[in-house]
């Protein structure tokens, strides 16, 4: 996979080592080997080859060894290197499988820090990416302290979805973000999944006010005999992990569904209890509890609609979109509601992301509505998709004082997401974006999904664009040359009746991501088929239709391996992984009937 790379990957990597402790190896026959670690850590660095089988490393005190993860260590070649903590007082490691040639052994180091470098070729400037490995389903998200927590399913040693833990990325700003690792793990019960981080103001779960409370799932065992169950867990006051509960799990099905995780917990102040929407495959479950120990099944919202239990029907086929008619009900995951002002008083928002399969992509759908604390009751009896872009996943939103609720989500699809160009890192957030609900000129109530002003703090040069009338072409060939693939553009166009015309961001190679304005379709429509790396299973177009009439304003942030178009202020979106063999450096606007005015070019850097 991509071996160009792996010599550059190689070389980061044992710079980024500094090892300050010492590694002794001992292999003892073609299925053991002994590690014996000696000074400071805690952190094994590892080389690692995606395409090897995992081996078992095991902690050894004694006799008992206590199995500690399963990692694809390097026998032929390093694609990258990887941490592993090692808990304190451990010194001595077994690793067991085949292990072929073996070239680990003799290329590890133990460190106080590791600190992979931000020059891998799409590793993002300014959006949030794990050092190492996978980055899976967020799993929480909060404002404690004066800072913002993004807790995410996390395998730092590899690209695939095998032997989650939790990490967590906090900043002060939502702009530079600091990655802790390895918070939470499995246990006997199961590996943890996604679900929710709150804060507990009043103490409700018995850990004191203020306590950091996850409620997360755990998963066991595969196919027709896999199992999840919500369990408990509290961060320590240090921040460096969470203790489980010994009563868990909290929350089991009793119906043995093999779906049945993610849960989306928020505060129902009304009742002063907690809300927890839970999904199971195809449908979802709204649970409540006084203490976030104890729950009570509420509501079910259901395809299968019973007036007494259902409170809207919510699992109906995918949208018409050429697609993906036909293909199976798409699989629910990050489900969650919050209460939102709107001109005809507060609302509830259902926000259910769903997975729709190997041609549907990933993507977000709303429903707007009343909650009394059992039942979610729709009154818009359409769907809502904010962001008509298949690579916005695994949304989280966080509750300001100030009033605002912020939301971010996963870039990608789980059906692509390992498969990615991007190693040493796999996955990395979306840009925060103020959630809000705006009334149209017909009374109908929609999402917008503005973006945060924070972004604002990362604009640097600023390019100023003479307006211009669209009758053929107009080529800007250096308008991102010195942006290094991080920049953001905004402009306002108005469009006669008839016009067709596009906007292409390309690259010196002739890859090129196109912005396609159809206004007899009121339409917007991105397409990065020919934007350099593509999947087969990616889809190359996405279409926001029923633009209300111009002039419209576009703001379009690129970030070396992502492009995110906000319209209007954020009432449509479209969001896109983008894999450029160099970074785009010029901009093209083809067609006729558009007037182009106060356009801007900025770059953008990370503080």
């Amino acid at each position: 996979m991509f071996r160009s790379l792996c010599m550059t990957a190689l070389l980061l990597g044992l710079l980024s080592c500094g090892g300050n402790g010492k590694v002794t190896t001992e292999r003892i026959d073609d299925c053991t080997a002994t590690i014996h670690l000696q000074g400071k850590g805690p952190l094994l660095i590892m080389p690692i080859e995606e395409s090897a089988d995992p081996l078992s490393i095991d902690m050894v005190n004694g006799d008992r060894h206590v199995p500690l993860a399963q990692v694809r260590l390097a026998r032929h070649h390093a694609d990258y290197y990887a941490p592993l903590t090692i808990p304190s007082g451990v010194e001595v490691l077994s690793i067991s499988g085949n292990l072929g040639e073996a070239m680990f052994l003799d290329n590890m180091s133990f460190s106080n820090q590791f600190n992979q470098t931000a020059e891998d070729k799409y590793r993002p400037v300014y959006h949030f990416s794990p050092q190492t490995g996978w980055l899976g389903h967020l799993a929480g998200a909060v404002s404690h302290d004066g800072t913002y927590q993004i807790y995410f399913e996390h395998i730092p040693q590899g690209l695939k979805a095998e032997n989650i833990h939790w990490s967590m990325a906090e900043s002060a700003d939502l702009l530079t973000w600091q990655e802790k690792d390895e918070l939470l793990f499995g246990d006997s019960i199961g590996e943890p999944l996604g679900g929710s981080v709150v804060l507990d103001k009043q103490g409700n779960a018995g850990a004191g006010h203020n306590a950091l409370i996850a409620l997360y799932s755990a998963t066991h065992g595969q196919g027709d005999d896999r199992r999840q169950e919500q369990c408990l867990a509290v961060l320590d006051p240090d921040g460096t992990h969470f203790n489980k509960l010994n009563t868990n799990p909290v929350l089991r099905t009793y119906d043995d569904i093999p779906d049945f995780r993610h849960p989306g917990v928020t505060r129902y102040r009304k009742g002063n209890i907690w809300e927890a929407v839970i999904n199971c495959g195809e449908k979802l479950r709204i649970y409540s509890s006084e203490d976030l120990i104890n729950w009570n099944l509420e509501c079910y919202i259901d395809d299968a609609a019973d007036a007494e239990v259902v409170s809207y029907v919510v699992g109906e086929h995918l949208p018409s979109h050429p697609h993906v008619q036909g293909t199976r009900i798409p699989q629910y995951e990050s489900a969650q509601m919050v209460e939102l002002p709107t001109p005809q008083g507060n609302k509830w928002l259902l926000l259910c992301n769903l997975n729709g399969g190997p041609e549907a992509g990933s993507y977000l759908k709303c429903f707007i509505g009343d909650f009394n604390g059992r039942k979610f009751v729709s009154q818009s009896h359409y769907p809502i998709l904010p962001d008509a872009g298949h690579d916005f996943a695994s949304t989280m939103l966080v509750q300001e004082s100030d009033g605002r609720t912020l939301i971010t989500g996963l870039l990608g699809s789980e059906t692509y997401l390992d498969g990615l160009p991007s190693f040493p890192f796999c996955g990395q957030l979306a840009l925060p974006s103020e959630l809000s609900l705006y009334e149209t000129d017909e009374g109908r109530l929609k999402v917008q999904l503005t973006p945060a002003r924070e972004l604002l703090q990362l604009r640097q040069d600023d390019k100023v664009f003479d307006d211009f009338i669209l009758n053929s072409k107009h080529d800007f060939p250096n308008a991102f040359a010195e942006c290094d693939g991080a920049f953001e553009v905004i402009l306002t166009y108005d469009a006669d009746p008839q016009a067709l015309a596009s906007l292409a961001l390309y690259n010196v190679e002739g890859e090129q991501v196109e912005l396609q304005i159809n206004a007899l379709q009121s339409s917007l429509t991105l397409n990065r088929s020919k934007s350099g790396w593509t999947d087969e299973h990616m889809i190359q177009e996405s279409t926001q239709s029923g633009l209300s009439k111009g002039p419209h304003e576009l703001r379009i942030f690129v970030d070396r391996s992502s492009i995110e178009m906000f319209i209007d202020g954020g009432k449509q979106v479209i969001s896109q992984l983008l894999f450029p063999t160099s970074p785009y450096t010029g901009m093209q606007f083809t067609g006729q009937g558009i007037r182009v005015s106060n356009m801007h070019v900025y770059q953008l850097a990370a503080k």
